[in-house]
């Protein structure tokens, strides 16, 4: 286990920082605002969808969704302050120094991890047809992993920080688990509803299930390169995370609808028109809601 903590050292050893990192800083702040550019993109475009809607599920996803953007703004921001601020941070310091500057945008990666996760494991829940189980068996693991992150990555006891490799293996762990649930489920029900009707609407569901794998995968790959590049001197923590967290769920935010709650489709459609009554503008969108 040790020779692991240390081969997978998040928070290495003090590094003096000089003009030769300060590339990177600035390579590693354009990519982030790249990514906030196309998280304003989508955010603007998951407004469009989410606003209209009033289920429960639905009006929490808008909650979630206003509440990551912010996030990412303010991490943003931060980046920006200290790149025309406090430039000499980047170059005329060292790691320590510029890791306590940037602790805000820590903490923000971390509630940002627990909104989206949060959400991954409630739109797993509802694609289980609203088992209990779901909730019961992965949300404590989830709550036990926020934990050891804020733990770990808020504290000054640098023994206890290079447990963020183990926090950091957990989570990626997490997300594939409840990806694969969520995606097994809609597979198993695509398998369903090809016995009753067909292969017809079966590639709806596939597309579902594509989008679900691809969402989690950036998030996978992100973190994975973290990993990779932490025994480097040129890795920026944390850049970007806000953004592609963000993203990675709004690319699955119409997943939800392709699972039809775990119903079948013949149910789904019955149900969108039920909601949305008699006027042909709210039963299109309702309908869309199911079957995109």
């Amino acid at each position: 286990m040790e020779h692991l903590l240390l081969s997978l050292n998040l928070w290495p050893d003090d590094v003096s920082l000089t003009l030769g990192h300060l590339p990177f800083f600035i390579l590693g702040f354009l990519v982030e605002s790249l990514l906030y550019g196309i998280h304003f993109v989508i955010f603007c475009l998951c407004l469009r969808i989410l606003l209209p809607l009033r289920r429960k599920f639905q009006r929490m996803m808008l909650g979630a969704v206003i509440a990551m953007y912010l996030l990412a703004t303010i991490d943003t921001a931060v980046s920006w302050h200290l790149i025309l601020r406090r430039t000499a941070i980047l170059y005329d310091s060292d790691s320590f120094t510029f890791l306590r500057i940037i602790y805000p945008k820590i903490v923000i990666h971390l509630i940002n991890i627990l909104i989206s996760d949060s959400l991954l494991l409630i739109r797993c829940y509802v694609v289980w047809g609203r088992k209990s189980i779901v909730l019961y068996t992965a949300g404590p693991i989830l709550v036990a992993i926020t934990l050891l992150g804020f733990v770990t990555e808020t504290t000054k006891s640098h023994s206890v920080k290079k447990f963020i490799a183990i926090y950091t293996l957990f989570t990626v762990a997490w997300n594939l688990i409840v990806t694969l649930l969520t995606a097994g489920r809609i597979l198993w029900v695509s398998g369903q509803v090809k016995k009753i009707m067909g292969t017809k609407m079966v590639p709806r569901y596939h597309f579902a299930v594509a989008v679900i794998v691809e969402s989690g995968l950036l998030y996978t790959v992100s973190t994975l390169l973290v990993v990779i590049l932490s025994r480097t001197p040129y890795i920026v923590r944390d850049s970007g995370s806000s953004n592609f967290n963000s993203c990675r769920w709004y690319n699955a935010d119409p997943a939800h609808r392709s699972s039809c709650n775990g119903k079948f489709y013949s149910q789904c459609s019955k149900d969108s028109d039920e909601a949305a009554g008699s006027d042909s503008t709210n039963r299109s969108r309702y309908d869309y809601q199911y079957r995109v």
